[in-house]
């Protein structure tokens, strides 16, 4: 038997003996006496009172080693007011188990947890018993069950079988939990499929467009297998919305059956023309080719082996109508096998100029103003495997932000085969080149560029003025001299030229720390600005700020340590683009997993980290952490801004937000004032989190919490459903990156209103 203890955020109740009072954002337990290797079966009771936005998530298994995480997915144990009955696999070299909470919920009862060692016989009989009821529901799922049983059981034998039932199990118990999003295919059947009155709706619908525009669908042709290229143009006259032309050109395939399938469907519809090259001329004489025929208002971008839903030219021709000034539109985009099985979804932010110019993030189903193609000349030479790319930067270059439309839906399926970028994005190198040059071609000269950390991104760097303006390094602290001296030390690595730092001391009593603060003035590393009064985070920096000298702001945790002496000035260069606000760090676990990437807007309630625990090396959901990006928000853990942003928008809330939130507050007063909050992959800090922070456990303080959770609920209301970094479509009350239950998007044919983002 093992019991739990409050590890963080977590305060008695008086007025009963199981419950707690969630007084913080990152609410714990911890289990006593870490079990030894093993199946276990996990037990308790939970309940909890959710008192804000979202969902309340039921608790999760946190399980962390000596050399990190051991699972850097959390295991869901249970739904909220039910009985916790949790089989799990315990491996060796355990230094804690954690069990998180939320941050929704005000005060939880957890009573009777257990821990308790059973066999790998049992275990499996248990997990089977689990698979099996929920097979019950439905004799398709059972079968389903039953043939994946057999196949793992014959590919593998009694490792394979056994492996297959864990994975079967762990679905059956997230599924049931709520904590993760459903398999794609399920999220599919639920959200991606339309009935009779859909389609109707949608007809109806497209009959009230005020001026339908014509769009040219350009496919470049040569040498596709004869069933998919049937496929392709199969979609494209399987749309629902008629005013459509599609343009193939042939370039010189070699293969008969190509140039017999084309001459067959122009035959049988008038809207398709086609042209057959003399000589093979490549991807972009291709793709001139078929812009050549092209005479809608706009031009869509479709390869000869992909396919479109049915619904997607209508997705794409009702944002035209709803907004007329769009230059270029893009859709979501899956992708699909050769038999047609869908998968691996790409739900991507509105625009986003930083994680543009980091890769092609925009791909399909893409759609320009037909006008402007040509104006720019087309496909240009010389960029062949991204002459898509390079039209689209030099499109962006041309119009504005607010005349880029991005749709939430998936409009697009991307053929998967054998050596396709599709199925491996390190397929062609020519692709990563040829996007270089377009990348170098499109920013300033004295801009750099080079590939980044995850196949196909670009890392894409402003230069720093000469001179470097100065930065003043904010640090707040109370006692907690072995901290600062870390910090101190390693900060001796940064290479930025102009830089001071503050040590803003919130009465600090301790005589190490302040013999410590003495010899850093004394030897000019540091200058130490008092600060007394009881702790607020917000006025404690707004005060740092005003005894400040830089141009430039950067707030930093005490309980930071600089690894990699360009940090400073990767940050800078960012903050000093005139549309950028704040600038974020990428921070790490002292274990090197990732504490912050990024904040999510609404994740758990008001905010929440993305990619929290992944390693340091891991790409993130398709390469996020791999690129420099806009983000909804930055932590205040190390976040640099410029000055004259910091007056713009009033610097921190001390009134409202002392110590929770305030952060978050404050990137949204900058978007609000017009800035992007900006995540820079290139500046990586450890962040020993909270260390130095004491605990929420007195009446005041957990109020306060609840009061700092009200306050951005009712300021910021729906901007906090609608992170212009995150897909709707993607998950808020589970895992970051993860598909959403619910998606938070309007269907275009119910609500003819909303069909942009």
């Amino acid at each position: 038997m093992v019991h739990l203890v409050a590890a963080g955020d977590l305060a008695d109740d008086p007025s009963g003996r199981h419950r707690w009072i969630v007084t913080g954002p990152r609410p714990r337990f911890r289990v006593v006496d870490t079990p030894t290797e093993g199946w276990y079966r996990v037990r308790a009771t939970y309940r909890a009172d959710d008192t804000h936005p979202g969902e309340a998530l039921g608790p999760q298994l946190r399980l962390t080693g000596l050399a990190g995480p051991v699972s850097a997915v959390s295991r869901a144990m249970g739904l909220t007011d039910e009985a916790i009955d949790r089989i799990v696999h315990l491996p060796a070299g355990l230094d804690a188990i954690f069990v998180d909470l939320p941050i929704t919920v005000r005060a939880l009862d957890l009573d009777g947890f257990s821990c308790q060692p059973i066999g790998q016989a049992s275990a499996a009989r248990l997990m089977l018993m689990r698979v099996l009821a929920t097979g019950r529901e439905g004799t398709a799922q059972s079968t389903s069950l039953l043939s994946r049983a057999w196949y793992s059981c014959r590919t593998g034998g009694l490792t394979g079988l056994r492996e297959q039932l864990v994975a079967d199990y762990e679905a059956v118990q997230r599924r049931r939990a709520g904590l993760v999003a459903i398999p794609y295919r399920e999220w599919i059947e639920y959200h991606d499929v339309r009935d009779a009155d859909d389609n109707q709706a949608i007809d109806d619908d497209i009959t009230s467009f005020t001026s339908p525009p014509t769009i040219s669908v350009v496919v470049p042709v040569y040498d596709t297998p004869p069933h998919l290229l049937e496929r392709c143009i199969a979609s494209v006259r399987a749309q629902r919305y008629p005013h459509w032309q599609l343009c193939l050109a042939d370039d010189a395939s070699t293969d008969a059956a190509v140039g017999a399938i084309l001459d067959r469907h122009e035959a049988a519809d008038p809207r398709i023309v086609t042209v057959r090259r003399p000589t093979n001329g490549h991807i972009v004489a291709a793709s001139n080719s078929a812009l050549a025929l092209a005479t809608g208002d706009f031009v869509a971008l479709l390869d000869h082996d992909d396919e479109l839903p049915d619904h997607a030219l209508y997705l794409v021709a009702r944002a035209i109508d709803a907004d007329p000034h769009l230059d270029l539109i893009y859709t979501d985009e899956d992708k699909i096998d050769e038999e047609g099985r869908r998968f691996d979804p790409h739900f991507k932010p509105d625009y986003n100029p930083e994680l543009f110019l980091g890769q092609n993030y925009l791909s399909h189903l893409t759609t320009l103003r037909r006008s402007l193609v040509t104006d720019l000349g087309g496909f240009r030479a010389g960029f062949e495997g991204s002459q898509d790319y390079d039209l689209f930067l030099r499109v962006v270059a041309r119009t504005t932000p607010e005349r880029i439309g991005h749709i939430p839906h998936v409009a697009y399926h991307w053929r998967a085969i054998e050596g396709s970028t599709a199925q491996r994005t390190d397929a062609k190198d020519y692709v990563t080149d040829a996007a270089l040059a377009a990348l170098a071609d499109h920013v300033p000269t004295d801009w750099t560029v080079e590939p980044a950390g995850a196949p196909t991104t670009y890392r894409v760097r402003p230069p720093l003025p000469d001179p470097a303006p100065r930065v003043s390094i904010l640090v707040p602290t109370r006692n907690g001299w072995p901290l600062i001296d870390t910090l101190m030390t390693s900060m001796a690595h940064t290479t930025y030229p102009d830089y001071e730092v503050i040590i803003l001391d919130n009465q600090s009593d301790d005589r190490e720390t302040i013999a410590g603060f003495a010899r850093l003035e004394a030897e000019g590393r540091a200058r130490v600005v008092p600060f007394d009064r009881a702790f607020n985070y917000s006025a404690i920096n707004n005060h740092g700020v005003a005894h400040s000298s830089g141009e430039l702001i950067c707030l930093l945790n005490n309980d930071i340590e600089v690894m990699a002496g360009e940090w400073l000035s990767e940050m800078v260069r960012r903050a000093l683009q005139p549309d950028v606000g704040a600038v974020g760090a990428k921070l790490l676990y002292p274990d090197h997993t990732i504490q912050h990437a990024g904040v999510v807007l609404g994740l758990g309630g008001v905010a929440g980290h993305g990619h929290r625990q992944f390693p340091d090396d891991a790409y993130g959901y398709f390469s996020r952490l791999a690129i420099t990006h806009q983000v909804g928000a930055v932590t205040a853990a190390c976040l640099v801004m410029r000055r004259s942003v910091w007056d713009e928008v009033g610097g921190l809330d001390e009134v409202d937000l002392a110590v929770a939130f305030n952060d978050v507050d404050l990137c949204l007063k900058i978007s609000a004032a017009g800035y992007r909050n900006v995540l820079c992959v290139d500046a990586v800090l450890i962040h020993h989190e909270s260390v130095s922070r004491g605990a929420e456990d007195t009446p005041e303080k957990q109020a306060r919490f609840s009061r700092e959770v009200g306050i951005m609920v009712d300021r910021w209301g729906d901007a906090l459903l609608h992170d212009p970094a995150y897909n709707p479509n993607l998950a808020l009350d589970a895992d970051a990156f993860t598909l959403a239950r619910e998606p938070r998007v309007a269907t275009p044919w119910a609500d003819p209103a909303d069909s942009l983002t």
